[in-house]
């Protein structure tokens, strides 16, 4: 069996209307780099985050894909990117090690 890195992108989709053209985009760039991507859209998946008093509510979109390793540069900086697209303070991006059967 191989091993490999599962590489999760959490996006918030309470703005359709202008995250769509972002994940689009987003969609195409790691289809192109990876040769494949997977898109939760319609799944049930929220996100809650506490800040003092209050609690924000997110659906989320779940990004992932498959690669053998993986380059902190290039996460960081479509971190980074994603953020400043879709006027986030944090967007989260994990990987863990997947057996391919």
């Amino acid at each position: 069996m191989k091993t490999a890195r599962l590489v999760q992108i959490l996006l918030p989709t309470t703005d359709a209307s202008e995250a769509s053209s972002v994940f689009e985009e987003l969609a195409q760039e790691l289809s192109a780099h990876f040769g494949g991507v997977t898109s939760y859209v319609h799944s049930p998946a929220e996100g809650r985050s506490k800040t003092g008093a209050h609690t924000e509510r997110d659906d989320i979109t779940v990004v992932e894909v498959i690669a053998d390793e993986v380059d902190p540069h290039y996460w960081k900086a479509l971190r980074r990117k994603l953020e400043r697209d879709l006027a986030q303070e944090e967007i989260i991006i994990r990987s863990q090690s997947v057996e391919l059967l």
